[in-house]
């Protein structure tokens, strides 16, 4: 049994798995968010667009192989909603090759017809080198080499 890819400290199967089969719809902005994290951690593409507002959403999205970029850690630092919007500012972290890749987010959802919907972002992306000996971003207290490293 997986532990959850959003960090939410429950399995996969009883957390982001049943929404990203379809099994339930995201109940707030922050379930959601965390969702779509689990979806660019497990690949699932059609999960993204689905969830993503029509009037934002890209036309095709194309997602990193995971032999090239490895999700490794979501931090909410803030969550909040109002009627039918809400507001996700989030850190996701990830190895994108031999760099870590820091993306900082404050997103908006919107809620249409009882369904969340990620409409955009404001994002700030920070790339660096990464060391084998460094502590690991998903935050185990681990080498880098003992832990995520591709």
């Amino acid at each position: 049994m997986v532990s959850c890819f959003c960090g939410s400290k429950q399995l996969f199967q009883r957390c982001c798995e049943r929404l990203l089969k379809g099994k339930l719809l995201a109940q707030s902005p922050e379930e959601l968010m965390r969702s779509r994290y689990s979806a660019f951690a497990t690949q699932n593409e059609s999960y993204l667009l689905k969830t993503w507002h029509p009037e934002t959403c890209p036309k095709d999205l194309t997602l990193s192989p995971p032999e090239e970029q490895k999700w490794v850690k979501l931090v909410i630092h803030e969550s909040l909603q109002e009627g039918n919007q809400g507001h996700v500012h989030f850190t996701a972290s990830s190895l994108h090759g031999k760099n870590a890749l820091i993306l900082s987010e404050k997103s908006l959802f919107v809620r249409e017809a009882g369904q969340w919907f990620y409409y955009n972002g404001v994002c700030e992306v920070e790339e660096y080198p990464l060391s084998r000996n460094q502590p690991c971003l998903c935050g185990s207290q681990k080498k880098l080499k003992r832990c995520c490293m591709l």
